[in-house]
């Protein structure tokens, strides 16, 4: 039976991957509203139903969003987590975060914002309405109804010092029991929009009954389609500074990073030979790595035999030279001119030039005839021999 090829157990992973990340967000436990999260509790969905509506989105992810007068915020909140502090005798308000403090002055300055609170555990808030019978709303002017996710309430402390306490509820919107869905709120010179709960706005729950249809119905009541929406995402902890460049723009972060990428390019150009090809440099190679490369082929070989063979028809060959003799004249002929001890030396090479003579004794027997042919013609002879 044939194996996987590797390339199916790297799918194999990819997918095993996947489904964890699926399971994962299924189970989202704490509610995170960001526009860039498709997770249960994210708003990814609503950003994305706002756009067809026609409405130009953007999203604010400083400490002190910043927010024309033109531009409607809308801003979701979960339940405080900071402890009351006593403002004076008769008021107790809630210790305001940046965004928050920048929100309530952009409402007293005469801005508009939509206010959607929710509950810190989305998990347990979804379990209390997930299966609820859809509960029938009815605008406070106007005609027609529209049937919606019944809400069960949700911890508004987030929201507090955000909205005058005095200040008189407009209802927008009322369910089927009279209870307050959506109302105006006036702050300063500004208006807000409050929702009961911002659970509708979730990736969970925006497609449940008519829920997105209440939603565009009760935004376009401050807001008409085509005007400029801005998702202030730090007044529920999701917060990013953008640093100078960020303050400056977007098109300061993006000038940036080209002005990276073309440094890189010029620091990987300069690094680099333009022109013709370079070629490489070859050692030169003398008549030492020569020996020593042949040298090494023989005793690879284990070729014993034939080297001392070679040591002794060289030594037979310049004998020949030194007397004056030809090239093929008989050894017979000038032995009897050579000393004694060269002819010993001569003799126990032959002698030991067969395969079983051991490396050693074959380089001895070479070095007893260099030596006495050193003796015999008055110049060194050099022989290389491998062991």
């Amino acid at each position: 039976m044939k194996s996987f090829p590797p390339f199916a157990w790297v799918l194999l992973g990819i997918l095993a991957v996947t489904a964890l990340v699926l399971t994962l967000g299924n189970n989202d436990i704490e509610a995170f509203p960001a526009v860039a999260s498709y997770s249960p509790s994210g708003t990814a969905a609503f950003e994305k139903l706002l756009q067809k509506q026609g409405y130009q989105i953007r999203v604010e992810r400083s400490d002190h969003p910043r927010l024309a007068a033109d531009e409607t915020a809308i801003a979701f909140f979960l339940p405080s987590q900071k402890p009351f502090v006593e403002m004076d005798e008769e008021t107790m308000t809630a210790a305001k975060d940046p965004a928050g403090e920048k929100l309530a002055k952009f409402l007293d300055a005469g801005g508009k914002a939509v206010l959607l609170p929710l509950g810190k555990n989305f998990q347990a808030s979804s379990r209390a309405i997930i299966d609820s019978v859809p509960d029938e709303v009815t605008p406070a002017f106007g005609s027609g109804s529209l049937k919606v996710t019944r809400l069960a309430g949700v911890d508004t402390t987030g929201m507090q010092g955000l909205l005058d306490p005095d200040a008189t509820s407009v209802p927008i919107w009322l369910g089927s029991s009279q209870q307050l869905d959506v109302s105006l709120e006036k702050k300063g010179k500004g208006v807000a929009l409050v929702f009961t709960d911002g659970i509708l706005a979730t990736n969970r729950f925006i497609d449940k009954n008519q829920n997105a249809d209440l939603l565009v119905a009760a935004i376009s009541t401050v807001a008409p389609k085509g005007s400029k929406l801005v998702f202030t995402e730090a007044t529920f902890g999701n917060s990013r500074e953008g640093g100078l460049l960020g303050i400056i723009g977007a098109w300061a972060q993006a000038a940036w990073l080209q002005l990276v990428l073309v440094c890189l390019v010029v620091v990987y150009s300069l690094s680099r030979r333009f022109g013709l090809a370079e070629e490489p440099r070859a050692k030169q190679v003398g008549s030492r790595e020569l020996v020593d490369a042949v040298g090494d082929l023989y005793y690879r070989a284990r070729a014993t035999p034939l080297v001392l063979q070679t040591v002794i028809d060289r030594a037979v060959q310049d004998l020949r030279l030194r007397l004056n003799l030809p090239k093929d004249s008989p050894e017979v002929k000038f032995r009897e001119r050579l000393p004694e001890e060269l002819l010993k030396a001569l003799d126990e090479g032959r002698r030991l030039a067969i395969p079983k003579t051991h490396p050693t004794e074959a380089l001895q027997a070479a070095q007893r005839i260099d030596q006495e042919m050193e003796a015999f013609m008055g110049s060194r002879i050099r022989t290389k021999v491998l062991s």
